[in-house]
């Protein structure tokens, strides 16, 4: 049972991370107005994730006025 909550945690943790990394990605590239598809190159390539989770940390993190003008 504690092996079950172990990994839990572990995959928690982990995601909270990436969650983290996504952020300061989207606020840095942000910052130096690169267009929004670019961004989400970028997270996919730096966070070795699939496009749908780029997406959502998008969503999660970037500024809406931000992408509507990109």
């Amino acid at each position: 049972m504690c092996q079950i909550f172990d990994e839990i945690f572990r995959k928690g943790r982990e995601e909270g991370f990436k969650e983290g990394e996504a952020k300061q990605i989207i606020r840095i590239y942000q910052k130096q107005q690169m267009a929004a598809g670019e961004i989400l190159e970028e997270l996919i390539s730096e966070l070795k994730i699939p496009m749908k989770q780029a997406q959502k940390y998008i969503g999660m993190f970037g500024a809406e006025d931000y992408w509507s003008t990109r």
